[in-house]
């Protein structure tokens, strides 16, 4: 039923956070829990039934920190760019895709009311284009410090 291991995608090409001060802490990746191939739809995270689906959602992802910095960008919406901060000692997984998926739909929502450059075209959201019922979060990557940048993934 949520297996999406052979749905077409493609990857979001956002740009990279500059790498912040200090180590990088790696990766976390989601998944649902019948699929080998990373990767959640926002959809389904935001919903009721999020934590069955998803593999390890009591795994405590972020230990050591307090808040970390998650940046959010989309091709062809520069201007929209930002960095939110996010609660996070002793975070779940799952609490953690739940509180990512609800900024970036918030931040996908507030793109849909500015104009897209013409590099970002094939990347426009909004009701006659890319929505978040096709945005798949696949991991989020450490860009260094307590910077962390979500890598995402459209369902064709």
């Amino acid at each position: 039923m949520y297996d999406m291991d052979d749905a077409p995608r493609s990857q979001l090409p956002v740009k990279a956070y500059k790498a912040a001060q200090g180590p990088s802490a790696g990766s976390i990746s989601f998944y649902y829990e019948c699929s080998q191939r990373p990767g959640i739809r926002v959809r389904d995270i935001l919903s009721a039934a999020a934590g069955p689906m998803m593999a390890e959602p009591d795994e405590v992802v972020i230990q050591g920190l307090k808040f970390l910095k998650l940046y959010l960008s989309w091709p062809g919406y520069a201007s929209a760019a930002m960095v939110v901060p996010i609660e996070c000692a002793h975070i779940s997984k799952l609490d953690l895709a739940i509180v990512v998926s609800r900024h970036l739909t918030s931040f996908v929502e507030k793109c849909s009311s500015m104009p897209v450059s013409n590099s970002g075209i094939p990347w426009r959201v909004g009701p006659d284009a890319i929505t978040m019922n096709s945005v798949v979060l696949v991991a989020l990557y450490n860009t260094g410090g307590d910077v962390w940048q979500a890598e995402i993934e459209i369902e064709s």
